[in-house]
């Protein structure tokens, strides 16, 4: 029996395309003084290409996402005068969060499984101050009981240790878990590595080996017909 669920955050619970696009619409509002040409539009669509989802593209040069935006956004826009990427970096950070779009039905979804008292809970890669202020400023952040992340863990998806951690906190056994996330390797397939049951929300990233051994839903109001 499933006692609690697990979730990935961005294009899982928010949606990071359309997160994305407020907060170009709140950059354009803060430095369309200092732009030669301060569209919304075309901005959003420069940041979802160098952002690529969430994940750095094979050879980049940089570390970090949030690196990647503050340098790209500083070389490729057409500034009045140079503004650093340091700045822009820090802007990133600061504001991405505060314009996060929750994904549709979710809010709806996790109020429906804690009120069948399951436990809830948010295993993600990245930053744990980003991924804890992209969590508190959702509808359901009160529903969360428990989040770890990548960068507070210390590895990341799909590496074992992250979901036993999670799923040790609950006090339950992998068997009692599912998780949902939009990744059929770092989600998916790491889920089922350990003994989790595991639902692929589709639309994100092409299907892998593992697609045909899981739980798919398109939206994440089909999840409860899984439970």
């Amino acid at each position: 029996m499933i006692k609690a669920v697990f979730f990935d955050l961005d294009n899982t619970l928010v949606d990071r395309s359309a997160s994305i696009e407020r907060f170009a619409a709140a950059f354009v509002g803060h430095y369309q003084s200092r732009l030669q040409h301060s569209k919304a539009k075309p901005i959003a669509s420069l940041i979802k290409h160098i952002d690529n989802g969430g994940y750095l593209p094979a050879g980049s040069p940089y570390k970090k996402v949030y690196e990647a935006i503050g340098s790209e956004l500083a070389l490729q826009l057409d500034w009045i005068e140079p503004v650093s990427a340091d700045e822009l970096t820090a802007f990133w950070r600061g504001e991405f969060p505060k314009n996060t779009v929750e994904m549709e039905g979710a809010q709806r979804l996790l109020q429906q499984l804690h009120n069948d008292r399951y436990y809830l809970g948010i295993i993600s890669n990245g930053a744990h101050d980003s991924r804890q202020a992209t969590v508190n400023n959702t509808s359901f952040q009160p529903l969360i009981r428990e989040l770890v992340s990548s960068g507070g863990f210390g590895c990341s998806k799909p590496d074992a240790r992250i979901f036993l951690a999670a799923i040790a906190a609950a006090g339950l056994q992998p068997s009692q878990c599912m998780y949902v996330g939009d990744h059929p390797v770092n989600d998916i397939q790491g889920a089922l590595a350990v003994g989790m049951q595991a639902t692929w929300l589709q639309g994100y990233h092409p299907a892998s080996e593992s697609a045909a051994e899981v739980n798919t839903i398109k939206h994440l109001s089909e999840l409860v017909g899984f439970l």
